[in-house]
């Protein structure tokens, strides 16, 4: 857009389609306008609209565009999806191995349970991952930050952990298609 300086002479003398606005406190016609009310003298500004090369349409500019950057985003919205999926399985993951050690830590109440075993427990809460998890056999400890070994301490810790392999949704460079994802909890054992 060009802004021109021009007298009321030339306004009535032209021939050019201009778009105007009025000065503030003045009015101005086309072919008429009224000097005397504006401060600043005989001239006013208007702007001409015009035809450059820039403002000429772009044909197929949004396809081209489009064809640019749909791939680069199509990555992103993968990227993120599988990096949403890794904290899912991961959450799903913990839950089961806080399912297993809670089974693991009363064995009084073992018998009472819906589950048969560790394995069972553990597997409950996920009903969706497939193939469902591998649950290791419990580990036993004195203390919570202890050496954990396969026999039961009473009063001590029961560790469950809970292993499951993740697969991308596409492969991405620098980065394995496959991950193992586990989860392990440590509870304390109630006495009977």
């Amino acid at each position: 857009m060009v802004i021109m300086k021009i007298s009321c002479d030339d306004w009535r003398d032209s021939a050019v389609s201009r778009t105007m606005t009025g000065p503030p406190g003045g009015s101005c016609e086309i072919g008429a306008c009224k000097p005397a009310r504006w401060p600043w003298g005989h001239s006013m500004e208007i702007a001409i609209r015009s035809r450059g090369r820039r403002d000429r349409p772009r044909r197929g500019a949004a396809a081209t565009e489009l064809a640019l950057l749909l791939p680069v985003m199509t990555f992103i919205v993968l990227a993120t999806t599988d990096f949403a999926r890794v904290f899912y399985y991961s959450s799903i993951l913990t839950s089961c191995a806080c399912n297993g050690a809670l089974y693991a830590c009363d064995p009084a109440t073992q018998s009472l349970s819906p589950y048969a075993d560790i394995t069972a427990a553990a597997r409950a809460d996920a009903t969706n991952l497939s193939p469902l998890p591998t649950v290791d056999a419990p580990t036993y400890s004195a203390t919570v930050n202890g050496t954990y070994t396969s026999t039961p301490v009473p009063n001590g810790y029961v560790k469950v952990n809970v292993n499951w392999t993740f697969t991308t949704i596409i492969t991405y460079p620098g980065i394995p298609p496959t991950m193992t994802l586990s989860r392990s909890v440590r509870m304390r054992m109630i006495s009977s």
